[in-house]
């Protein structure tokens, strides 16, 4: 029985009465990013190969399909040939609707019994929507034609607010965002808070902030 966590075998034979019995298995257990992997046994090099956070994606190795990732997205190649531009693939019919691969052939190359891991460029694709207003001392209004400045890890997105206070961001993981809604020198913070959803557009509904 051969399976991407290895090989097993077994055997019985009966000569003259006296029966014997053989048992063979061979695999491989590797430690790659801090996460282990069983694979069938290795020859010469390998590689972790992870698929974005995708389970069940089927990866190939020059066109032969070799295992589908795991929970974590990855899967591990054992049968990799060094000094060799090793071509990586993925079955593009396993990727799901909301998510986006730019590329869908990846050559590796490694050093004898050498290793790797590749993350290949698979992105989940969101839209996040919904209405932001502005309260004062007059009451609530939408905030048409404001700017929305979001704050990310390292970065600043900034997207318009069109007619009715209607927004729209792409591509957000699931977490609060501190923001800010700015027209000329007036500024309004508000904290933007994105649910974790596998649905492609992610409605907020009415978001507000309160001026001073």
């Amino acid at each position: 029985y051969k399976s991407q966590y290895g090989e097993y075998a077994g055997r019985a034979t009966s000569v003259d009465n006296i029966e014997n019995y053989n048992l063979r298995a061979t695999g491989s257990l590797s430690l790659v990013n801090n996460s282990f992997h069983f694979g069938q046994y290795i020859h010469d090099g390998f590689a972790v190969i992870k698929v974005g956070d995708l389970e069940g994606v089927e990866v190939s190795r020059s066109n032969t399909p070799f295992g589908k990732t795991d929970k974590n997205g990855e899967v591990l190649s054992p049968g990799m040939i060094s000094y060799y531009a090793n071509k990586i693939s993925i079955n593009e019919q396993d990727i799901p609707m909301n998510y986006q691969y730019k590329d869908n052939d990846e050559h590796i190359s490694l050093p004898y019994r050498g290793g790797a891991y590749i993350e290949l460029d698979v992105q989940k694709f969101q839209s996040v929507i919904g209405r932001l207003f502005v309260k004062d001392k007059l009451g609530l209004k939408p905030a048409e034609y404001w700017r929305l400045d979001l704050q990310l890890k390292d970065s600043v997105v900034e997207a318009p607010v069109g007619s009715g206070g209607d927004f729209y961001l792409e591509n957000l993981s699931a977490g609060n965002y501190p923001a800010v809604l700015v027209k000329g020198p007036v500024r309004c913070d508000l904290t933007i808070q994105v649910p974790d959803s596998d649905d492609i557009f992610i409605e907020l509904g009415d978001l507000h902030c309160e001026l001073d």
